[in-house]
């Protein structure tokens, strides 16, 4: 709980975000949405600037996370 207060006012200070997941794994992903929502939540808009970013590209042929999310 304490984590999450320091959380949340990271975020609401934040100017911008980087959100990365890993291709190889699908729950990275999903995890993002759930951040992006919480963001969205924190900062009381839907005007933030987010950049996406899947890691691990050289492994693709292990890739979970399509190109197409």
């Amino acid at each position: 709980e304490q984590f999450t207060a320091m959380r949340d006012l990271y975020m609401k200070n934040g100017q911008g975000f980087v959100l990365v997941y890993s291709i190889t794994a699908q729950s990275t992903y999903n995890d993002l949405v759930d951040l992006r929502d919480t963001i969205l939540k924190v900062k009381d808009t839907a005007d933030v600037p987010m950049v996406l970013v899947g890691n691990k590209c050289d492994l693709d042929d292990e890739r979970f996370v399509g190109k197409e999310v």
